[in-house]
């Protein structure tokens, strides 16, 4: 919760006009104080949930989401493949893009969705970037086209 509300005073120079998070508390949460701040809204979108990685059987749960990102079509039962949720999320991406041209867009995700979305424009975005991540991690994407992004870490201390 420190490390949320440190995020409006070390993005301050940062210019937004759209706030989407995933629907999940944790999220939702992390993004808070930014939009508090801001005098902003939240729009929470599905799509932005996190990958559902599905009954893992007796294999530790890294051991689960390594096999994941090993095989982007592996579907443990009840979840999603990598494949499947970057496809959701770039998807969003697009549709977002689209809707606010020329304007920066606050994204508020979880970890591993993150990384797909983030992996679908520098393919050098893998499991152990993933997990690398801080919480909370703050990315750019700068679009270039719909397919072609620029990847940048904008946050590298965490309060």
């Amino acid at each position: 919760m420190r490390a949320a509300e440190a995020l409006p005073a070390q993005l301050h120079g940062l210019r937004m006009n759209a706030i989407y998070s995933s629907p999940y508390r944790r999220a939702v949460q992390t993004i808070e104080p930014l939009a508090r701040h801001r005098r902003m809204a939240i729009a929470q979108v599905p799509e932005l949930r996190e990958r559902a990685l599905g009954a893992i059987g007796d294999a530790s749960f890294m051991d689960a989401v390594a096999a994941t990102w090993n095989d982007f079509d592996l579907i443990h039962p009840g979840g999603e493949s990598n494949r499947v949720a970057q496809e959701r999320v770039v998807g969003l991406v697009g549709e977002l893009a689209r809707r606010h041209a020329s304007q920066t867009i606050v994204l508020a995700t979880h970890g591993n969705l993150l990384a797909l979305l983030l992996n679908a424009f520098d393919p050098s975005i893998d499991f152990t970037f993933w997990r690398g991540l801080t919480l909370p991690d703050v990315f750019e994407l700068r679009l270039l086209s719909p397919s072609e992004g620029v990847v940048r870490r904008v946050i590298t201390e965490v309060v």
